[in-house]
């Protein structure tokens, strides 16, 4: 299913997206697109992709169907406290020693931490990867309304400190500083959370919309 179903898709939208942003850019930075230059430019991007660029989670959701089965065999053999134990081990190591890596210069008292940190290697684990686990996490084991109203709560706050951090390092800076904003940031995932939980339930009141669901099916399947 993987091969034959969820990555080809994942070819098509690359093999149209791709060349349609990079036609765009070269168009607006006034170049012609029957240049040697700009197919090449276009056949790299296809191929081997920028990175940072709009498309970027394509070539990443490529990889996470690659190592679905992998994900899948972690998490069957555990139970809630398991998983708990997994969601802690992978945000430390996806988000929070990456984070703090990038404040090393900023924030006198984490050298220390950092040193030892990279010593231990422990910055490169599967970031992506976390919020699968975390959403099976979710499903399987749903929070109660209070917590839910907790977690709301605590993603209001954090976009808020998100926002207001921001703004007082980038006006003291004089300039943009975007690791104070950026979406690794830790309270972030808090947001996720948020964000997760509450669309889930919306899902829920839309699944008892018979006409609803036969339209979001629909564009599902042709889109």
């Amino acid at each position: 299913k993987i091969y034959c179903s969820y990555i080809p898709r994942i070819l098509i939208a690359i093999l149209i997206m791709v060349p349609v942003c990079e036609s765009v850019e070269i168009l607006l930075a006034g170049k012609s697109l029957l240049a040697r230059s700009s197919i090449k430019d276009i056949a790299y991007a296809v191929i081997c992709s920028h990175g940072n660029k709009v498309y970027w989670y394509l070539y990443m959701l490529l990889g996470i169907y690659l190592y679905l089965p992998i994900f899948r065999a972690i998490v069957k053999g555990l139970d809630q406290k398991g998983l708990l134990y997994l969601l802690v081990i992978v945000f430390i190591g996806t988000c929070v020693i990456p984070y703090m890596l990038m404040l090393k210069n900023d924030v006198v008292w984490l050298k220390p931490v950092i040193y030892f940190t990279k010593k231990l290697k422990l910055a490169f684990m599967f970031r992506q990867a976390y919020f699968l686990f975390l959403g099976y996490y979710l499903h399987t084991y749903p929070p109660t309304q209070k917590v839910k109203r907790m977690i709301y709560a605590a993603a209001v706050i954090s976009m808020a400190a998100c926002i207001a951090i921001g703004l007082l390092v980038s006006a003291s800076k004089g300039r943009y500083v975007e690791k104070w904003v950026t979406d690794s940031a830790p309270f972030q995932y808090v947001v996720t959370v948020g964000l997760f939980l509450f669309f889930k339930d919306i899902s829920k009141r839309i699944e008892k919309k018979e006409k609803t669901v036969g339209f979001v099916l629909f564009m599902g399947k042709n889109s």
